[in-house]
């Protein structure tokens, strides 16, 4: 289950970032560390290399939220299979909610996916047509 703090930072999430959150708690324990980034936040994210993309580029410069951080409890950044499976369970997850709901204009972008700079922390929402 996620803590109380990791429910009060999805609070600003998408409702479909809040449902997958809650969704996935019950196969992995894992806790949110951020959702929302005002300008400094995100400026700071990006001149030190966290980041590639400067204010108010990121999805987590929205509102609502487009994508929250997280990792797997208990934190070990070495661990990086981990990550791994956070990220396996959050998108077989997404999978299932679009299944459910009929979706098909959503898709979960994680950043372990990516090639040139593997964010294993970040999901983010992506609503085709926006």
């Amino acid at each position: 289950m996620l803590s109380v703090d990791s429910l009060e930072k999805l609070g600003k999430c998408h409702f479909l970032l809040q449902e997958l959150a809650v969704k996935a708690s019950f196969y992995i324990d894992f806790t949110v560390f951020c959702t929302y980034r005002n300008e400094k936040d995100q400026n700071f994210a990006y001149f030190n290399e966290l980041s590639k993309l400067e204010f108010p580029r990121s999805a987590h410069n929205k509102e609502p939220v487009m994508a929250f951080d997280a990792y797997p409890n208990p934190l070990n950044w070495k661990r990086i299979s981990r990550f791994l499976k956070l990220g396996r369970i959050m998108k077989e997850e997404f999978t299932t909610i679009c299944k459910e709901e009929n979706l098909k204009n959503v898709e979960l972008i994680w950043g372990g996916d990516f090639h040139s700079f593997k964010d294993y922390v970040h999901f983010e929402l992506k609503i085709n047509g926006d």
